[in-house]
């Protein structure tokens, strides 16, 4: 069961999420997938591909990054992903989250 947040659309197949807020420095724009990441050759490994970004200046940008955390563990989404504990994120204003 994949968990998106308030400002977040996804498809019908689950393969791809828009940012639906109007502003873009609304909070609740988190995803966390259905399940574990599939152990391939090298490791663990997931991608993703931006097909758009919106125009303008904001304080944070987008971040990616993994939890040890089942999206059906959690009663709601946090506002933001570094709420979760343990997550190791990067992204944000050009950081890391190791919390």
């Amino acid at each position: 069961r994949q968990r998106v947040g308030d400002f977040v659309k996804l498809s019908a197949d689950g393969l791809k999420a828009t940012y639906i807020g109007n502003a873009g420095t609304e909070l609740h724009g988190g995803l966390l997938g259905g399940g574990p990441l599939a152990r391939q050759a090298p490791g663990w490994y997931f991608e993703i591909r931006v097909d758009s970004v919106r125009s303008g200046v904001f304080h944070d940008g987008m971040s990616i990054g993994v939890t040890t955390i089942s999206a059906a563990d959690l009663s709601s989404m946090p506002q933001t992903l570094d709420e979760l504990d343990p997550c190791w994120l990067l992204g944000f204003d050009g950081s890391q989250w190791d919390g």
